[in-house]
């Protein structure tokens, strides 16, 4: 918990303070338990240089992803264990294609119900918005209980989410979904 804690307090930090900027290696490769290779090194790298563009006044390059809204939603099954993530600060589409990690979810009282997990997450591809992304869920979550997500928790977690420019999803710790 207070490695998440951390990570929330850096991705957060440009909310908190001005002409800051943060980017995330949580997709990177590693050498060893902690240590990035020197392959992630030079992403990461080229990660800071474009938002040292973008802090320099140069709005075409993006930030990277924030997570703008999660709503619970309807399958073509008639259940509603769905959940569509919408995203600002994607450059392009999203670079992965296949099968999207990294993702939690929970709800109030979670310690005292059976447990939600994600089962699937994948982009949604459409002509009207490539920034979003849909996560199935084991289950519908019970009425009247409020669903929460969050992306990369845990030491080493499998979060694999960039956009065209290689700027990748923070993790975040528990965000509300909304109904």
């Amino acid at each position: 918990p207070g490695w998440n804690m951390v990570q929330e307090a850096l991705r957060s930090l440009p909310n908190r303070m001005p002409n800051t900027a943060v980017t995330s290696a949580i997709d990177l490769p590693l050498v060893d338990a902690i240590h990035i290779n020197t392959e992630g090194l030079v992403r990461l790298g080229r990660r800071l240089a474009l938002l040292c563009q973008n802090l320099t006044g140069d709005k075409a390059i993006s930030t990277g992803p924030i997570l703008d809204s999660a709503e619970l939603v309807s399958l073509p099954s008639g259940t509603r264990n769905g959940i569509r993530l919408r995203f600002g600060g994607v450059t392009g589409v999203w670079a992965k294609r296949h099968k999207v990690h990294g993702f939690f979810v929970r709800q109030t009282d979670w310690e005292q119900r059976a447990p939600l997990t994600v089962v699937n997450a994948w982009i949604e591809d459409d002509d009207e918005d490539s920034n979003r992304i849909m996560l199935l869920l084991n289950r519908e979550p019970e009425k009247g209980t409020e669903v929460k997500i969050a992306y990369g928790l845990g030491p080493n977690p499998p979060c694999d989410l960039a956009d065209e420019a290689d700027m990748p999803l923070c993790a975040f710790l528990w965000r509300p979904v909304s109904n």
